[in-house]
């Protein structure tokens, strides 16, 4: 095997994505938008503490808006949603 097909076959494993479920996908997404300036576990904690939901509708609001820092814009508007959990 010469270099040119290790490094084709490598390239194919690194595009494989690796989500199983929906909030990782949401992860992935933000993560890639993003330019992966934000920690990948930070965001899918982001998304178990705030709700799936909250954070769609967050990054959709940043990703139409013509802020020039669209990842602090982010930041700060998951730091204050403010979650209230119903007991059933």
């Amino acid at each position: 095997m010469n270099l040119s097909q290790y490094k084709e076959r490598f390239e194919k494993r690194r595009l494989k994505s690796r989500v199983y479920s929906s909030e990782q996908g949401l992860a992935e997404r933000i993560w890639l938008y993003f330019g992966k300036r934000l920690p990948f576990p930070r965001i899918v904690r982001m998304i178990k503490l705030k709700g799936f939901q909250a954070v769609y509708e967050t990054f959709s609001e940043v990703e139409k808006s013509k802020a020039k820092d669209c990842l602090a814009l982010f930041v700060w508007k998951i730091k204050n949603i403010k979650i209230v959990w119903d007991s059933l």
